[in-house]
């Protein structure tokens, strides 16, 4: 919490007085200046002590984060009575008490930093003798087995592992000529690493050679233990030149790199098998890219683990089976959460109050609540996370249980609270500013290497969902509730509490649909988020220091009484559609950073106007008004903007478009001048599109052009950015369909009507292209070739009702994984179903060396499709290689 504090506190100051454009400027300089040069100590102290593998001590911590909340309380209420001043003379007094809030934490971080180094100097001799001679309790000679696979694991999870898995781990770890050989499994705590370890540990392949069992703890710090395990494989040596090595927990390449030191040299052959829930360290230690990264069970196989812990008669009434499905799934996969579960309810017999009593408490407090070990993996890894991703990572804790969070909004939200921090790196002999989104996706590539995170897809900028754990997120909920920041609310149920007792309870509220309600009474602690995931629990209270408003879940049509007009540290703000005075909430919120208009039915709602004044925010950088709100253009060039999505009229061309140089993601509807009547005697006809403008975004990354049916385009030549890597053409019914060489950035194509042309040849060549979506009404004939797309994974045919032949050489595409065909021709059915038969012929013939050798021999560039496996989804029905 006192890194949250501090980091929310310097963010402010940072906003409010010293960058561009500030809203408040002081006749003295020195009191701010000194303040933030106090608070960099503070967060310099709280950094160096979480870095050295430890924490600040517990009272020091309490003292920062109670100073740094109440400071940022005293400085923003002030602020705000002099941004919300009627006259000069309240405006005079508000800025006399700011003067006089900054000195006054300036002063208290001066004392503050004068207890920190009184504590420090205390033990001076104590701290040298922790660092010369760390006390390292667990390194003793048990740590080190020799060939005995009777191994610490976590307890009855065998039944977990199928063939493929064992059988892939072990031919990864000694199916290789090769001296040393390293496989790493990769894994969340309790998903089962360690018992597929012990497996492959135990197998008839690993009885030739030396054995050694190493469980290294997460604390680890230098090489004492490595000096033991030479110890023991010199004692155990007997003249043999084979080792296994299985070292479990490893928390980082270090432990890796001093083992290293102690074995043999390459004359002899050394297989290392470790263990780690961190991608990046699995990733760095393994030779040949040899990860086996495991996954969460499916539903079928989490609910053949859990009956294979009970007897039959414990689940022969419906009630308990419904039970035991609902816990199972609560579970979300994890085999030591399943197996916990499982043996709870064969501990309390047939009993059916006992059996609701557990399912009431793993669905309020999670299956593993009570697992210490458990936990202590979760807090040491939580513990090695750097400061800036620990709040990043508890901020999770604000979304329901297994919510699919939308990454982009995400790390807007986190540059909203002050969370990332804007970093300056050298290159080409100059000072360069990394930008504040750029650093945010580095913040969140940390969390997904530390094993905590997991995504849809992981490409910078190209995955669209994250979401951590339930095992993660009931960690997330006890500390941010130990802390002080979150208070959810369960909307379903009456709190039997006024609101605004709670209110002020917070840094972070949430009200969504989930059973653990709990209320961390925290009084000087003033909310800054306000999360509605759901709407039937609604209050008027007033937020006044509110800087993150996301209604965007609430139901249809409800109303939110809530004073925004007012919020004047307001940064980011989301609303549905019918949401009342939007235009009038931004012209008074200076601060705004991201705008947001979504949720409900666009055809159901009349286009609205915002003013030109949008464009005078300063801070503006994402604008997301999607099918709901036209805009005037500016009259100036907007330069933070990066994100403009919104209704565009049909008369705005490359002169409004220049005034956003900088734009990355641009979504552009044509709407409103469709809707009029036509008054015209003659027949009706839509207005001629310009799309010229799209040349003059050089910056642009994803765009999307969204044109009603029966319009007319007019693109004098495709243009593109060469950053471009999302592009989406809807409606654009283009003459010719003619790519431009230069978009080897690109890796999702959609096209849906994009082109009128009954028939389509194109032989651009798209390097990198992973996803195509072609939607083609009129398309009769197709002419492709395979190698113009070496890298596809997914290939989409929607509403090809007319195609009837293909001359595409799509069966050569051996890294096709996903063919969806949904409302085609039979014939595009047909060539779907061929191509899948000729896969499942590829994958048997490849289990005969000879006759893959034959095949590779005869078509060259077919090795990748043995080995890459196919669905077919034909209309919602899924058809897959077996």
């Amino acid at each position: 919490m006192a890194c949250v504090a501090l980091a929310s506190l310097m963010a402010t100051i940072d906003l409010e007085f010293r960058k561009p454009n500030h809203r408040v400027s002081l006749h003295a300089e020195k009191p701010l200046n000194s303040l933030f040069e106090k608070l960099s100590s503070l967060q310099a102290f709280l950094e160096k002590e979480y870095n050295n593998g430890g924490a600040p001590a517990r009272h020091l911590a309490i003292k920062i984060r109670d100073f740094a909340l109440k400071a940022e309380d005293d400085i923003e209420i002030q602020l705000r009575s002099f941004l919300l001043a009627q006259d000069g003379k309240c405006q005079a007094k508000a800025r006399g008490e700011l003067h006089q809030s900054l000195r006054k934490a300036a002063e208290d971080a001066e004392e503050l930093s004068k207890i920190i180094n009184n504590s420090r100097s205390s033990e001076p001799e104590a701290a040298m003798t922790s660092e010369t001679h760390p006390s390292i309790h667990w390194l003793k000679p048990e740590n080190v087995v020799l060939d005995g696979p009777s191994l610490p694991c976590s307890p009855n999870l065998e039944d977990q592992f199928n063939e493929d898995a064992f059988n892939a781990v072990k031919k990864m770890l000694f199916y290789t000529f090769e001296p040393k050989n390293i496989v790493s499994i990769v894994g969340l705590p309790g998903i089962g690493k360690t018992t597929l370890a012990k497996r492959v540990y135990g197998s008839d392949m690993a009885e030739g050679y030396i054995r050694a069992w190493v469980t290294v703890p997460q604390e680890y710090k230098g090489n004492t233990l490595s000096q033991l395990i030479k110890e023991k494989l010199h004692k155990h040596l007997g003249g043999r030149h084979m080792y296994f090595l299985v070292l479990d927990n490893i928390p980082n390449t270090r432990v890796l790199g001093d083992i290293l030191t102690c074995l043999p040299n390459a004359s002899y052959q050394i297989r290392i098998l470790l263990t780690t829930q961190f991608n990046a360290v699995g990733c760095d230690a393994a030779t040949f890219g040899n990860v086996h990264k495991m996954c969460i069970l499916d539903p079928n196989r989490s609910w053949d683990l859990f009956c294979n812990k009970l007897s039959p008669k414990e689940l022969r009434a419906p009630k308990f089976v419904e039970i035991a499905k609902h816990v199972v799934k609560e579970c979300e996969g994890l085999p030591r959460s399943i197996v916990a579960v499982a043996e709870r309810f064969s501990k309390c017999d047939y009993i059916l109050k006992e059996w609701m009593k557990i399912e009431k408490e793993v669905e309020t407090l999670g299956p593993l609540y009570n697992d210490a070990e458990h936990l202590s993996k979760l807090t040491l890894s939580y513990n090695q996370l750097p400061q800036h991703l620990k709040v990043c990572f508890l901020n999770f804790a604000v979304y329901p249980k297994g919510f699919k969070i939308n990454v982009k909004r995400l790390i807007r939200i986190w540059i909203a609270e002050g969370f990332v921090r804007q970093m300056e790196c050298k290159g080409f002999g100059r000072q360069l500013v990394k930008d504040l989104e750029e650093e945010g996706y580095c913040y969140l590539d940390g969390l997904v290497h530390s094993g905590l995170v997991s995504i849809s897809k992981w490409e910078h900028k190209m995955t669209n969902v994250c979401w951590i754990h339930s095992s993660l997120w009931d960690f997330c909920t006890r500390e941010t509730k130990k802390e002080g920041l979150l208070c959810a609310a369960y909307t379903r149920k009456d709190l039997g509490l006024p609101l605004d007792m709670f209110v002020n309870s917070c840094r972070w509220l949430s009200l969504y649909s989930h059973r653990l309600d709990y209320y961390a009474l925290f009084t000087t602690n003033n909310p800054r988020s306000l999360f509605f995931f759901q709407g039937d629990f609604v209050k008027s209270v007033s937020f006044k220091l509110l800087r993150i408003v996301d209604l965007s879940a609430l139901q249809i049509f409800e109303i939110v009484p809530l004073h925004l007009r007012d919020l004047v540290f307001l940064r980011y703000l989301s609303v549905p559609p019918w949401f009342e005075g939007l235009d009038d909430v931004v012209s008074n919120n200076q601060n705004l950073q991201t705008i947001i208009v979504c949720g409900g039915e666009p055809q159901l709602l009349k286009t609205g106007h915002l003013s030109f004044r949008i464009w005078e925010l300063p801070h503006l950088r994402h604008l997301e008004l999607g099918n709901y709100y036209e805009v005037d253009p500016p009259n100036r060039n907007i330069e933070q903007l990066q994100t403009l999505s919104w209704v565009s009229p049909t008369h705005f061309t490359e002169e409004v478009y220049k005034k956003f140089p900088n734009l990355e993601y641009l979504k552009v509807y044509y709407k409103g001048a469709f809707d009029e009547p036509c008054s015209s005697p003659g027949p009706c006809r839509n207005p001629t599109i310009n799309l010229d403008y799209i040349r003059y975004l050089s910056k642009l990354e994803t765009l999307t052009v969204i044109i009603p049916e029966n319009s007319m385009t007019h693109l004098e030549q495709l243009v593109f950015s060469t950053r471009l890597k999302k592009l989406r053409l809807s409606g654009t019914n283009l003459p010719i369909m003619k790519f431009p060489r230069v978009l080897s950035a690109l890796k999702v194509l959609k096209l849906e009507n994009a082109f009128s042309d009954l028939v389509w040849g194109s032989f651009e060549e798209f390097y990198n292209l992973e996803v195509l979506l072609i939607e083609a009404t009129n398309l009769q004939k197709w002419v492709v070739k395979s190698t113009n797309f070496p890298k596809l994974s997914c290939l989409i045919l929607r509403r090809c009702y007319r195609l009837e032949e293909m001359l595409f050489e799509v069966r050569y595409i051996d890294t096709l994984k996903t063919i969806k065909v949904e409302q085609c021709s039979p014939y595009v059915v047909d060539v779907a179903m061929k191509i899948l038969e000729e896969r499942k012929w590829l994958r048997k013939k490849s289990n005969d060396p000879w006759e893959a050798y034959n095949i590779r021999k005869a078509r060259l560039n077919r090795v990748d499709a043995f080995y890459t496996p196919l669905t077919v989804v034909v209309d919602d029905v899924i058809h897959d290689v077996r």
